[in-house]
């Protein structure tokens, strides 16, 4: 699994004489520092570019709008995802101070890079100061190499950011999901539409655990693009009659990503209860009773051998065609398939082998789908 870097600071460029600068070109450090990371297999999240100059004050007084605090909510949530953060401090702002201590309470890998001699304040918030870009870079490569963190403790600490905002309701003009790009290539697209709490037919619903902790954390594995609830949801965009994209953003969004990316199937994670059996529970929904698809009976073909490898309950269940699911294929006019997990796979804090168990399985399936 890739580790992820986010940079924070105005992009400069980088000061004379160190010795990333090349001969007779001038870079900033962001775009220096992206392609070192990308050449060592970081991925790089680019945060907002400079905040700050949306938030011109008329005179000496300043309101700040619903604009502002999007933007300032979207660069937490680039930060969530992170296990690094990278502050450019040789001209330090509230655009490098601010993700540095929001990554440093969120207990994220924080380094600064800063002329000397080092501020104790800034040591309180760093967990490493460097001079040199260049130092600062390899340091977080050998960090990246040396303390790769498990997908135990990824999931953990991705669950506890996403229950931050479970039970709120996204700011005027953003979405209640959330999307991780993938490669083009791939065949599926995870979704897990419950992540977050939401209200389904007039009643409410709690978050289904750790399937946006499982979702992702698949497509961080496996490459594959994938869509979570990121915010309560005001109505179940994806188990509801209203499938017109000009009225469902979500279904609209996911339109989109199957033009783009050429997607083959839909793969939606859902949670089980205690009381039900204590196993997968797989249901497909074709386009019709007669029709197939290759990418996913291969998909499911190889989901049942990697259960029955890790010795995992596996039940493949034949799908109503009345379901919500069955639309949502002919809407669409890709398969889905579902899977429902059961809850003794979704608490990776007490059942940790249980948890790496499910998503080993699931990465080998998706790693080994249909090309």
């Amino acid at each position: 699994m890739k580790n992820t870097i986010y940079l924070s600071g105005p992009d400069d460029n980088i000061p004379e004489g160190q010795s990333l600068k090349p001969k007779n070109k001038i870079l900033s450090w962001r775009s220096t520092a992206f392609q070192f990371c990308l050449k060592q297999g970081l991925q790089v999240v680019n945060p907002l570019m400079q905040v700050k100059e949306t938030l011109n004050s008329n005179g000496h007084s300043f309101i700040a709008n619903d604009r502002t605090r999007k933007e300032v909510e979207t660069a937490f949530a680039l930060i969530d995802r992170c296990d690094f953060v990278l502050a450019n401090l040789y001209s330090a702002d509230e655009s490098s101070w601010i993700p540095l201590i929001y990554a440093h309470n969120k207990g994220k890998h924080t380094v600064a890079w800063t002329p000397f001699p080092v501020s104790p304040w800034l040591v309180s918030y760093a967990k490493a100061c460097f001079e040199s870009l260049e130092n600062a870079l390899e340091y977080i490569i050998a960090q990246s190499n040396d303390n790769q963190k498990s997908i135990l403790d990824w999931s953990i600490n991705y669950e506890t950011s996403l229950k931050e905002h479970s039970e709120k309701f996204p700011i005027d003009g953003d979405t209640d999901f959330q999307y991780f790009s993938g490669d083009e290539s791939r065949s599926a697209l995870l979704i897990a539409p419950h992540a977050t709490s939401y209200w389904h037919l007039g009643n409410f619903f709690e978050a289904e655990n750790y399937t946006g902790a499982l979702t992702a954390a698949l497509s961080r594995l496996t490459n594959t693009p994938a869509i979570i609830s990121s915010y309560c949801s005001a109505e179940d965009s994806l188990y509801t009659s209203s499938l017109k994209s000009s009225s469902n953003p979500l279904i609209g969004f996911i339109q989109k990503i199957i033009s783009i990316h050429k997607i083959k199937f839909l793969i939606v994670f859902r949670g089980n209860s205690w009381q039900a059996e204590r196993d997968l529970k797989v249901k497909s929904f074709l386009l019709s009773e007669k029709a197939s698809n290759s990418y996913l009976q291969a998909f499911l073909g190889n989901l049942q051998k990697q259960a029955e490898l890790r010795q995992i309950n596996y039940k493949l269940e034949n799908a109503t065609p009345e379901n919500d699911l069955q639309r949502l294929a002919f809407a669409l006019s890709v398969p889905v398939v579902e899977i429902q997990v059961h809850k003794s796979f979704l608490i990776p804090q007490l059942q940790r082998a249980q948890y790496h168990n499910l998503v080993n399985m699931l990465e080998a399936t998706l790693n080994s789908e249909l090309d």
